[in-house]
Order: C-alpha cells, then structure tokens, then sequence
C-alpha cells in the first residue's frame, strides 16, 4: 500500500509533467511538438516517469488533476477545430482567387 505522503508526491510530479507539456517543454522526446488536444492523463503520467495508467479516476486525489487535463484538453481541441476552419476557409478562399486568375489570363 501507498502512503498519503508518496501518493501526493506522485500527483506533484504529474503536475510538474502537465506543466512541461502545456509549456511545450517535455522532458520525454516523443511528447515534444504534441498538440494539446492530444495530453491525456495517460501521456502526463509517462510523462511524470509513471506507467501510462498511473492517473486514475478511482484516486480521489487524482481527480483534481485529471479534470484540468481534461479542461486543458477541450479547450485546445476547441482552439484546434476553429483554427482548421479558418484555414480551411482560407484554402478555399485562395483556391478560388487562382481560379480566377486562370480565366482571366
């Protein structure tokens, strides 16, 4: 069994590891450059130097935690997906300038 005190410990160092990553900052090669939309409890317990499943629902001193991930999560999705739009809108808006230009030479 863990004690309170190594629990929390592990939480601490989570919450460094979730800093690092929003900081785009990781310390593990493979989380350099990842899209925010993509940091999950189980990247920021690699992360912590955990195993993937570390972070679990079930630990109420874990949840805290995993809610702001989820937060940082949908917000970065939502941040994600509108700026897709608009550079899919801007695609489509410079395709169609092109194509102007093409008929009129």
């Amino acid at each position: 069994m863990m004690s309170g005190g190594i629990t929390s410990d592990g939480v601490k160092i989570c919450e460094a590891a979730f800093e690092r990553l929003k900081a785009g900052c990781p310390v593990i090669s493979a989380h350099v450059g990842i899209d925010g939309s993509k940091i999950t409890a189980g990247i920021v317990s690699v992360e912590a130097g955990f195993d993937r499943g570390y972070l679990k629902r079930s630990r109420g001193s874990h949840m805290p935690l995993i809610a702001r991930i989820e937060a940082y999560r949908t917000e970065c999705s939502t941040t994600s997906n509108s700026k897709a739009l608009q550079m899919a809108v801007a695609g489509s808006e410079c395709n169609t300038v092109i194509e102007l230009k093409r008929e009129h030479h």
